[in-house]
């Protein structure tokens, strides 16, 4: 029977095998995997499956190449087929990018879609607080984004664009704060 370092070295085998696990894990991976034949099947695996993914990621023409035809043991075919998975996940991303998604709407909602009138950038690395924080000081109501560029089209009341922007302007969260129709050049 096997107990609960099994399972925790088997929860943690992708974190190991890329180096970003901290040393009392892979001190106890390196232990289990010194005494479990499984687990070191797993790991080469998980090894082959990295690195066919990173070959996809590389070179997407060779994806589409035949493959060699073997039949794996009962615990690689399982990887197998969890590469196989991660392999058309990463076709599609790469095969597809133009795809978009359908926009969401409830019962109750207006079919006019809400205009935005300031466009913001906030800091990369903010917090899902922080952004919220400085939504809701700003009165600003999030209509769109982030587009590629990372930025964000918000609405806030006509009336205290001005003031709302120059508050903006300063808060060490925003990168950029303008308004979309150039009403407030700088």
């Amino acid at each position: 029977m096997r107990g609960d370092q099994h399972h925790q070295v088997q929860a943690i085998l992708p974190w190991y095998l890329t180096g970003k696990i901290d040393a009392a894990d892979r001190n106890m991976v390196e232990s289990h995997l010194a005494i479990c034949p499984t687990c070191r099947e797993d790991l080469e695996a998980e090894r082959e499956i990295a690195a066919l993914v990173g070959e996809i990621a590389l070179a997407p023409e060779r994806a589409t190449a035949p493959a060699r035809q073997t039949v794996p043991p009962p615990a690689k075919r399982r990887w197998a087929l969890i590469g196989q998975g991660a392999a058309i996940a990463v076709l599609a991303i790469i095969a597809a990018p133009s795809l978009r998604t359908a926009d969401f709407h409830t019962l109750g909602a207006s079919s006019e879609r809400p205009r935005g009138n300031v466009i913001a950038i906030f800091r990369p690395n903010i917090s899902e607080q922080d952004l919220r924080a400085a939504l809701n000081a700003n009165q600003a109501r999030l209509v769109d984004g982030p587009t590629a560029a990372g930025a964000f089209v918000l609405a806030v009341p006509d009336a205290q664009r001005e003031a709302i922007l120059s508050r903006m302007r300063l808060d060490k969260n925003v990168v950029l704060a303008q308004p979309i129709d150039g009403g407030d050049r700088p």
